[in-house]
């Protein structure tokens, strides 16, 4: 009897030891900084519905390269990336479309280069239109390196409505910014591709509120869909597009933003500080702006009248009722979410976190893994509280969720 005690004690102990190494390499795996590279095997890598339910799986498309990952529907489609035919060596990658349902615009990836879908086009690439000026096998060049490529709209069916241009910018009111090749100036078209708005114009900017920004003789002002001269070029920095009646104008020489009617007049001015460069987040957004006091960061309504005091280190627009904030702790930033009175309604505990986007934030409590997590506007963990890899906002009802191809590793 003492014998068989000893025999059931030895393996009840070995059972104790077997399931603290389980214990022990599940917690190894999902929560060090090897993790990823292991649970990758097993990742999602697509786009996610507002239920957590993966809807569109693209691991059969998945590149291989780094910063070619799929972020975002637009018009109903989303740019995804793969190789061009049967080139499995080149190390260049190739774009397509998909829709919601997985369906690629295109049979092919023949796109060496794309933009999202805006006002029902999109500018693009095409491997047939460029072969000749592509770079060679095994050779990668960014497409605006080379100023021989050709770029050609394309409508939702894939079909060339416009082009070829040696410039291009994104639709925005049914217009274009447009530079044709041996030609000085950019100048707007429409969906058909005709010239409608013709300047000297060294830059412009897609418009928003019916204004866009003009650059000429080296200083930016303001044009509305006529081509009419609205504010006389003033401004060293680009002026922002309108957002709220408002666009933003960076003086940077002395520390301030001029904040912009629609008619060129300056409603109100704001100080604010830049020692890296151009200044970020000064935009109007949910009725607000972003003022600067001190080195402190609050919120002025859009006549400029401070609203939520500069307690904060750093602030950004407000964005479904919400505003991203940080607040440094021990030295390090911490990130949280305000509400429109300013009080903190989702506590800086966040090493990474992003403004919320159709009602859901993506945040992180640990970037060792590159990890995260979405939240609600309660700052409740979504989804069961499942975290995702390399997570994106949602966009037209759906969130990209994936990292990086990682090789299996060798058995």
């Amino acid at each position: 009897m003492t014998t068989i005690r000893k025999w059931a004690v030895g393996i009840l102990m070995l059972i104790t030891l077997a399931l603290a190494l389980c214990s022990a390499g599940y917690w190894y795996i999902f929560h060090t900084s090897e993790a990823p590279a292991i649970r990758r095997l097993w990742d999602p890598y697509g786009f996610i519905d507002k239920t957590g339910r993966l809807v569109l799986d693209l691991q059969n498309t998945q590149d291989l390269f780094v910063g070619a990952l799929p972020k975002r529907f637009s018009n109903g489609l989303c740019k995804i990336y793969g190789r061009h035919g049967n080139s499995a060596s080149d190390i260049n990658t190739f774009a397509n479309y998909a829709d919601k349902s997985g369906k690629l615009l295109s049979p092919d990836f023949c796109y060496y280069a794309a933009s999202d879908f805006s006002d029902g086009l999109a500018a693009v690439i095409d491997f047939s239109n460029n072969a000749d000026r592509l770079p060679r096998l095994g050779v990668w060049r960014r497409p605006g390196d080379d100023p021989n490529y050709r770029w050609t709209f394309i409508d939702m069916h894939g079909k060339t409505k416009s082009g070829p241009f040696c410039k291009v910018q994104d639709y925005a009111q049914g217009l274009a910014g447009v530079k044709l090749d041996g030609e000085p100036f950019w100048k707007f078209i429409d969906k058909e591709g005709n010239c409608v708005i013709a300047g000297k114009f060294e830059k412009v900017t897609p418009f928003s509120e019916d204004r866009a920004g003009i650059l000429v003789h080296g200083k930016w002002g303001l044009i509305d869909r006529t081509g009419k001269l609205v504010l006389k070029p003033s401004y060293i920095s680009q002026i922002h597009p309108f957002q709220e009646g408002l666009a933003a104008a960076e003086v940077l020489d002395a520390s301030r933003i001029d904040y912009l009617n629609r008619d060129g007049t300056i409603r109100f001015s704001l100080e604010r500080h830049s020692e890296t460069g151009p200044l970020k987040n000064t935009d109007a957004s949910g009725g607000f702006v972003v003022f600067e006091k001190n080195h402190k960061f609050g919120f002025a309504d859009l006549s400029g009248k401070p609203i939520i005091p500069p307690t904060f280190d750093y602030c950004w627009p407000f964005s479904d009722g919400r505003a991203l904030v940080c607040q440094k702790s021990a030295g390090k930033d911490r990130f949280g979410y305000i509400d429109r009175l300013g009080s903190l309604v989702i506590p800086c505990k966040y090493l990474e976190a992003f403004p919320f986007a159709e009602g859901y934030a993506v945040v992180t409590t640990d970037t060792r893994s590159r990890y995260y997590k979405y939240i609600d506007q309660s700052g409740r963990e979504c989804f069961g509280g499942k975290d995702f890899p390399r997570a994106q906002s949602f966009h037209e009802g759906r969130a990209f969720v994936g990292s990086e191809y990682i090789e299996p590793f060798p058995l």
